[in-house]
């Protein structure tokens, strides 16, 4: 079973994308309840469809980096019915961007979550993850932070 290890910060005001980014369109569908501990998600990726899912790794009192996460490819007749189905969905552009030192992406989200921009790095150790100092285009830190969770973004607004 994989690990997935990642940090994640807000983008700060004025970051623009950078020349010679790359993209992808992405939709998400998440098929669990949000206050579950395992996610279930379905994603595509322009013309490339995903069933993905993840449980967060137990831990001593330091972040929520690391989940568990199995993910596999299915086809766009098995996407498009249950991204119908499911009542929490998203839609960003994911930019790659290159960036000395480390391999940002950069997920700029349509929809409801207009605007929004999220830095994520992913890293092969805690170690490396803990030794990683963001560059001068990074905002705050939101690592674990559950309302910045995509499931939590997925999630449709409440009347308030």
């Amino acid at each position: 079973m994989q690990v997935e290890i990642e940090r994640k910060f807000q983008v700060l005001d004025g970051w623009e994308i950078p020349p010679g980014a790359g993209v992808v369109l992405i939709r998400q569908a998440y098929l669990t309840d949000p206050a579950a501990a395992v996610e279930v998600r379905v994603r595509s990726m322009d013309d490339r469809y995903f069933m993905t899912v993840k449980k967060p790794v137990e831990t001593s009192g330091g972040k929520a980096l690391a989940r568990h996460e199995v993910e596999f490819p299915i086809g766009a007749s098995v996407f498009e019915p249950l991204w119908e189905m499911a009542s929490a969905r998203l839609e960003k552009e994911r930019w790659t961007v290159p960036c000395e030192g480390c391999s940002p992406v950069v997920d700029v989200y349509r929809g409801a979550n207009l605007g929004l921009r999220v830095a994520e790095v992913e890293f092969t150790t805690p170690e490396a993850a803990d030794a990683f100092v963001p560059p001068a285009w990074f905002g705050p830190e939101i690592t674990g932070v559950k309302r910045w969770g995509n499931r939590a973004l997925a999630q449709p607004p409440t009347a308030g």
